[in-house]
């Protein structure tokens, strides 16, 4: 039996692998480019994974999240669809996170990138997961948002389980559920006594400017509906989706920069000579090849004929669940030129890491400033390379959760050399 388990699990990680994955959206693309089985449906070239996404109207959100979040951290913009009340708490979310702080995201994420790197760079070996693309995005929770964590164990395991239940249970595995219930009450608590250290401080003019203190601004300014209730899922919301999704990206650009001699060593070049826009272009097209998140869920609200006017035009009956393969999409040649190929120079707008549309991930302009910032710190470490000891991803469940690097132990002063 136990023989059976181990051949078990190997088959799905070979058939979950990033390269399997790719050949089978290509048979999607080529021959089934819409395909609907039952009451699913799965969507594989660009244009209609966009279309898709882009068609809020049609293809919705709310049967796939709101119960889910309203569960966890409470009723959040995530579940909803295009309504007053989501347009009126996604402007609270940008006026309290503006394009304007980059440059103090990109700060924070060098200064704890540079912390974590000196307590392991003497011993030349560094779990990349535990102590490092984890701890980068909680950091960002605790200092940028302003929700320190009660012990950082604790925080990243209530982030975790909540993030699975809401994003990656698709099965309705009623433990993950159970576990993303309990962290949920936990992190809720949490969040009141924030909220409340947060009002403390601002009556005694000392709040910090971060995205907690933000919010209570704008209850004062101008929305009283802003109540503690609305602070601690909107809050709540945001953080969820900040440390797993940034820590396994990381993780799977890397890797794949890894097994990439040559692509890595052009990373190496552009992270020593502080190109910002060269690293970013190599991690975006590097987590391209395996992204961490290959699909988005929807559900169909009325019929509609996806891919109109081509020869595999499909009506989509109401009720469908809709799955938009983005890995597929980044691969579909019609659109991306020279698709099984890593090349630099791609725009934007081809990679959907990050979804489309009006759900397009909240974080998505804090994404392109954090990632490229914290890889270009592992890839100035001399001779970086993945151990023997872990020469896959180790996972717990769908999260990365080990993956030693091994490199020449360096001086700390040395880090940036």
């Amino acid at each position: 039996m136990g023989l059976l388990f181990s051949l078990n699990g190997k088959l799905s990680d070979w058939l979950t692998s990033p390269a399997v994955l790719r050949v089978l959206a290509s048979i999607l693309r080529r021959h089934f480019p819409v395909l609907r089985i039952g009451s699913r449906a799965f969507v594989a070239r660009h244009a209609d994974v966009k279309s898709v996404l882009e068609q809020s109207e049609r293809f919705g959100v709310t049967e796939i999240y709101a119960e889910r979040m309203e569960r966890a951290t409470g009723a959040f913009l995530l579940g909803w669809e295009n309504t007053p009340q989501y347009a009126r708490e996604v402007s609270w979310i940008r006026a309290a996170v503006p394009a304007s702080d980059l440059a103090r995201v990109r700060a924070l994420v060098q200064q704890r990138a540079e912390q974590l790197l000196a307590e392991v760079c003497q011993q030349g070996q560094i779990d990349v997961v535990s102590q490092y693309a984890r701890l980068i995005p909680l950091w960002l929770v605790e200092q940028y948002f302003g929700v320190p964590a009660p012990d950082r164990p604790a925080m990243q395991r209530w982030l975790r389980t909540i993030f699975w239940d809401l994003f990656l249970n698709l099965g309705d595995d009623v433990e993950v559920t159970r576990a993303a219930v309990r962290d949920g009450a936990l992190l809720r608590g949490h969040l009141s006594e924030v909220i409340a250290e947060h009002q403390r401080l601002r009556a005694a003019g000392r709040a910090p400017d971060d995205f907690v203190t933000r919010l209570l601004e704008l209850r004062e300014r101008s929305y009283p509906e802003l109540d503690d209730e609305a602070l601690r899922r909107n809050i709540g919301g945001v953080i969820v989706g900040a440390v797993e999704t940034q820590a396994k990206a990381l993780v799977h650009a890397l890797h794949e920069l890894l097994l990439r001699p040559s692509q890595l060593a052009g990373a190496r070049r552009a992270a020593i000579a502080g190109d910002d826009e060269l690293v970013a272009r190599y991690v975006f097209e590097a987590l391209r090849f395996n992204p961490h998140n290959p699909l988005i869920v929807r559900r169909c609200h009325q019929d509609t004929l996806v891919a109109a006017g081509s020869e595999h035009a499909t009506m989509i009956p109401r009720g469908t669940t809709v799955f938009a393969l983005t890995l597929s999409a980044m691969f579909d040649e019609e659109v991306v030129s020279d698709a099984e190929h890593f090349r630099v120079d791609r725009p934007r707008h081809h990679y959907l890491h990050f979804g489309h549309g009006q759900h397009q991930c909240f974080g998505t302009h804090l994404n392109q400033v954090v990632l490229p910032a914290a890889i270009a710190a592992l890839l100035r470490l001399p001779q970086l390379q993945i151990s023997a000891e872990t020469p896959r991803i180790e996972q717990e469940g769908p999260f990365p959760d080990r993956f030693l690097l091994d490199f020449t132990p360096v001086d700390p002063g040395r880090l940036h050399g």
